[in-house]
């Protein structure tokens, strides 16, 4: 029989190779001739690529027969009728794939009868008989026979197959797998695929938690249903023999891809819409069924997206792209997570395909999208993570609102654990920006660790959601790091054009109503507002008739609507909120819209930790200020003798230490833009603790006067401790003389001057500073700063000392490239494989006293500038400076030339001066290069407006960047590929990320530092002096400072 196959054999080391990969008989004592005489016939059977896939069904329908008969002799006449259908594939190779499978259905399913076709593909009808052959092999009871569930129960400390679960991330799986008898655990567990195993039990789960809602029957026909998908992908042979779990898989997990799906999109069904389980039968057209009402799900979501994009752009108020940026991670939240609290991570390849755009230059909240459901798909560990979430500890936890925001739920709605998971699993898939706030020290490492550790990301969404605060070791003490809610107001300040009636005009055309805008829909349900359209109908009256005309248009601003609205609602018998808490709630809702509610207020909670003690630089400033005014007051103001001042001022400074906190307010404006030329919001604010841990009960201090009540405060607290103590009485007298001389001064102007003085000399320079102390930059109450970046990490990562760093001076920006490619360089082997394997892993660097951001070593462009031995001067020179210099010296066509003319004279030349400088610029010789170009038509703005010009190196700057924009699309496209994308600013501009790039200016043809939208689309000159020669770069020199977790495992099971 055997020598039958051979006189066929050919040799092809290929086929072998492949053949290597068929999986063994269950063990006899005849299992190495029965593979032996197996492997011959299938090198045999391989004359096409039909008849390979024809060889494993082969296979496959032998070990059914043996299984099921366990005799020999059939098997082997098994194998002689497919030697037959061999013969008869040899004979029609060269014809068309169907008769092939026509004898393969005859030969190898002679007991079925031949299914009916509507067409001639051949995948589909393999395809079916394979299922057939899934549905002849009697699976469970092979493996009742091969390995009882209650024979021989090996200890779960010493089962195989229990331990192997545990070690690939499935602990929770694994324990419940342990302790659960009978049906249908004995079937799961038996299963070839942990994930198929986590599927079926969070099935199984989801419908127990709905027992009024599918009935016993419904839920067990389902259950059954998904355990016949699931039980076709047992192997033939068992990988762990004697374990529980004697069929675990690693094979590739493309292999169980659509089956996958399909289980996700029962499971959503069951979730989602449990009535129309009914209508799932037991045959294939069940699962087609369960398909098409998922894809009729997806296209829902589709028409409401695209709804409630229209909606932001009828009412004006609200960019419509960051607002739909934001809302989708919350909506694909809700299709992802299970009532149960689990992740129903089979459908996240549906969420991806249907979702995401599939271009290669995705904008980065999609990559950040994509990043995150991959790996949701892929970590159990991850995914588990989501076990130790749960609701805020309390109702007036401050995170309660922030679920709420996320959820759009009603300020009355009571919060479950799945809510708070949900929140949770919204944030993480969301995107964070830094925006207009000066926040860098505490968003540039929040960007760092979404982009990479998305577990430190879930432990502190876990704190904060329950408890409303992050929680650090500082030193020997527990430390809590509460957030403000609030965030930057970039929207609510904008004007719209609006009438009596509630109508938005948008740019000069009539368009929606106020009440369709999602923002003040969502302000309203912050506030407990449910009639949203009839408040802000009353609203939009009220601000009508409050103008000094009635005309038909009039101006407003969101924040003047919420204004109107929280009065509303402060005379509501209901409300328990003071009108400061209602608008800070409503704004706060509004803003949400375009930015992730949780992620904004654990940017607000890491920044609290630049003020974590009496270390931080603001905090230790303002008690230093306000501490040696007073000392010197009692000093030189009282007739207190050394001994009485010196026992009262320890004293009362503990206690101004003891209770005050500086809490980071992104909602406060700058005068100035900061020194990065970005931030215009965003100030460190003096809170009083009041002796409470509840950041609710804390006193905000924000003007002079409640400056002075706090500070008067403490001074009558001290002095309470003094005169109840055990101080001498001489002592005590000197002081109660000396009392009301310091109360008085505490009142006075002259102690406002004195902290002012002591806090910053600068704020008694120019006029009097208390006549507007709002425009003061640095005062002990409200300090519009940044903050200490070191110190940042220092705490949040629970260091003992600052993190290592290096501070350079680069001679220019290829000297910068240089000094930056070396960084990546001097990584291990380990972390540079990390930073080739995730393209978002980021490394932290600063400018001191500018701004804290992230380098992207593991960027395309930086990974091609740092991998192997190349030479970096020569690799600079051919990939960044070359094609540089070829933009700089083409000639700049007339299109382009004629729109930057327009560009200078609309922008950069006065009125009266307009016809001088076309004469000018007219003169320019045609067909010159674009450097030529952009030097002479400079020159003509210099020459015309001269010293009209305020910032010469600013003007330069804008036409540099203009030059760029208008360059013929083959040039921008050489120049923006020969950019080399360095860093992350923590900006954007709309829903586009901004980054660092070195590049060659054409207008200067030297390498500089630019500004570059992350698709590369947009180019900005920055100022070289701010940004390199005059500043120093502190690189931190530990790349792995925020340790890597391996989130995936050793190897994925499918």
């Amino acid at each position: 029989f055997f020598g039958r196959i051979g006189r066929e054999e050919r040799a092809a080391a290929d086929v072998e190779i492949e053949l290597e990969h068929l999986p063994a008989l269950p063990g006899t004592a005849d299992e190495g001739v029965l593979i032996s005489g197996l492997k011959s016939f299938a090198v045999t059977v391989l004359t096409s690529n039909w008849a390979h896939r024809l060889a494993l069904l082969c296979h496959k329908i032998g070990i059914v027969v043996y299984n099921t008969c366990m005799q020999l002799e059939q098997f082997f006449l098994m194998l002689q009728r497919l030697i037959d259908t061999t013969a008869h594939i040899a004979r029609v190779q060269k014809q068309a794939s169907s008769p092939i499978i026509d004898v393969a259905e005859r030969t190898l399913l002679p007991t079925y009868p031949r299914p009916c076709y509507d067409c001639d593909d051949g995948e589909e009808r393999i395809r079916i008989i394979e299922d057939r052959l899934d549905a002849a092999s009697p699976i469970r009871n092979r493996h009742v026979v091969l390995s009882p569930p209650n024979a021989n129960r090996i200890p779960a400390s010493g089962d195989p197959g229990l331990d192997e679960l545990r070690a690939r991330g499935y602990q929770v799986l694994a324990e419940r797998l342990l302790k659960e008898e009978g049906m249908p655990w004995d079937r799961i567990r038996l299963l070839s695929s942990a994930d198929l195993m986590e599927q079926i039990v969070d099935l199984h789960d989801c419908m127990a938690a709905q027992t009024n809602a599918i009935p016993d029957a419904t839920r067990n026909h389902i259950l059954s249903l998904a355990l016949s998908q699931a039980e076709k992908h047992i192997p033939a042979n068992q990988a762990y023999p004697g374990s529980r779990f004697p069929n675990l898989s690693f094979s590739p997990r493309i292999a169980m891809k659509t089956l996958m799906r399909r289980l996700g999109e029962l499971l959503h069904l069951v979730n989602h819409q449990p009535a129309k389980l009914s209508a799932v039968g037991d045959d294939k057209s069940a699962m087609s069924y369960v398909q098409r009402t998922f894809e009729k799900e997806m296209k829902l979501l589709r028409e409401r997206m695209d709804g409630y994009k229209e909606a932001h752009i009828r009412t004006g108020m609200q960019d419509p792209e960051r607002a739909v940026a934001t809302r989708l991670p919350m909506e694909l939240a809700r299709f992802l997570l299970n009532p149960t609290g689990t992740i129903n991570y089979g459908i996240i390849p549906q969420l991806m395909d249907s979702f995401l755009s599939d271009s290669p230059h995705r904008v980065n909240h999609e990559m950040n999208l994509h990043y995150t459901l991959a790996l949701l798909h892929r970590s159990p560990r991850l995914r588990e993570k989501f076990n130790s979430l749960h609701r805020p500890e309390s109702p007036f936890c401050p995170s309660n609102p922030v679920i709420r925001t996320m959820l759009r739920y009603p300020a009355e709605k009571e919060l479950t654990d799945f809510d708070a998971k949900l929140a949770a699993l919204g944030g993480l898939l969301s995107h964070l920006r830094q925006g207009n706030v000066g926040s860098c020290f505490a968003t540039f490492l929040a960007i760092q660790l979404q982009a990479a550790h998305l577990d430190r990301c879930l432990e502190d969404f876990q704190q904060m959601l329950s408890k409303g605060a992050i929680t650090r070791q500082v030193g020997e003490a527990s430390v809590e790091f509460p957030f403000l809610l609030r965030m930057s107001t970039d929207c609510i300040d904008t004007p719209i054009d609006l009438n009596s009636d509630g109508r938005v005009r948008v740019y000069q055309r009539k368009e929606g109503y106020i009440w369709e805008s999602p923002g003040l829909q969502a302000a309203c349900h912050a506030i407990g507002i449910s009639d949203h359209e009839a408040a802000l109908r009353v609203a939009t009256k009220t601000l009508h008739a409050a103008q000094k005309e009635t005309p038909v248009w009039f101006k407003c601003k969101g924040k003047d609507l919420i204004d109107e609205l929280c009065k509303m609602r402060l005379q509501d018998e209901s409300n328990s909120l003071s009108l400061r808490q209602l608008c800070q709630r409503a704004c706060f809702a509004f803003e949400a819209e375009t930015s992730c509610a949780l992620l904004r207020v654990w940017e607000n909670a890491i920044a609290g930790m630049a003020e974590a003690d009496l270390n931080g630089q603001v905090r230790k400033a303002s008690v230093t200020a306000t501490g040696r005014s007073i000392l010197c007051e009692l000093r030189d103001g009282t007739k207190a003798s050394t001994g009485a001042r010196n026992q009262f001022f320890n004293l009362w400074i503990d206690l101004l230490s003891a209770k005050s906190r500086m809490q980071y307010d992104p909602d406060v404006p700058h005068k100035d833009t900061a020194t990065d030329g970005h931030s215009t919001e965003g100030a460190y604010v003096l809170y009083d603790t009041m002796d409470a841990t509840d950041i609710g009960e804390w006193k905000r201090i924000d003007t002079p006067e409640l400056y002075q009540d706090y500070v008067l405060r403490i001074l009558e607290e001290a002095w309470a401790k003094v005169e109840f103590g055990d101080m001498k009485d001489a002592l005590k007298k000197e002081l109660s003389e000396a009392l009301p001389h310091m109360r008085d001064y505490i009142a006075s102007e002259t102690f406002l001057t004195d902290a002012l003085y002591h806090y910053d000399v600068s704020n008694l320079f120019g006029k009097d500073p208390l006549k507007d102390p709002e425009a003061l930059e640095h005062t002990p109450w409200v300090d519009k700063c940044g903050n200490n970046t070191p110190y940042t990490l220092q705490i949040y990562l629970e260091m003992a000392n600052s993190p290592m760093r290096e501070r350079i001076q680069a001679e220019n920006a290829q000297d910068l490239l240089k000094r930056v490619v070396h960084l990546a360089k001097s990584a291990s082997d380990e972390t540079r494989e990390l930073f080739e394997a995730n393209p978002y892993k980021l490394v932290s660097v600063r400018t001191p006293g500018q701004h804290a951001f992230t380098l992207m070593l593991g960027h395309p462009d930086m990974v091609k500038a740092w991998r192997g031995d190349k030479d970096l001067d020569q690799w600079i020179q051919a990939h960044v400076i070359e094609p540089g210099l070829a933009v700089a010296e083409a000639k700049l066509p007339d299109a382009s030339r004629q729109e930057m003319i327009s560009y200078c004279h609309r922008y950069h030349i006065g009125k009266g001066r307009a016809d001088r400088f076309n004469q000018l610029a007219n003169q320019i010789p045609s067909h010159i290069s674009v450097q030529r170009f952009r030097d002479q038509l400079i020159d003509c703005v210099l020459q015309v407006e001269g010293s009209n010009i305020k910032d010469k190196q600013l003007t330069m700057r804008r036409i540099d960047s203009r030059l760029v924009s208008v360059l013929p699309e083959g040039l921008r496209q050489v120049l923006s590929e020969s950019a080399l994308h360095f860093a992350d600013t923590n900006w954007n501009s709309g829903v586009q990320d901004l980054h660092f790039c070195f590049v060659v200016n054409p207008g200067t043809k030297a390498v500089e530092i630019w500004k570059s939208y992350a698709d590369r689309s947009i180019m900005m000159a920055m100022n070289q002096n701010d940004w390199l020669l005059e500043r120093e770069w502190e690189f931190f020199t530990d790349l792995e400072l925020i340790p890597h977790t391996d989130l995936i495992g050793r190897s994925n099971l499918v």
